[in-house]
């Protein structure tokens, strides 16, 4: 059995790693917000 702090050791390691590959993927959601704050700025002023 691993010891706890090889365990906490462990899980934080892995947090990171995870942290690493969630952030190397490109956000779409945000790809065009610019343009689309830009058409609503516009909507609302007609």
């Amino acid at each position: 059995m691993p010891s706890d702090k090889a365990v906490i050791f462990l899980l934080a390691a892995v947090a990171m790693e995870e942290t690493k590959k969630t952030y190397a993927r490109r956000i779409y959601q945000f790809k065009n917000w610019k343009q689309k704050i830009e058409n609503e700025w516009k909507e609302g002023i007609e």
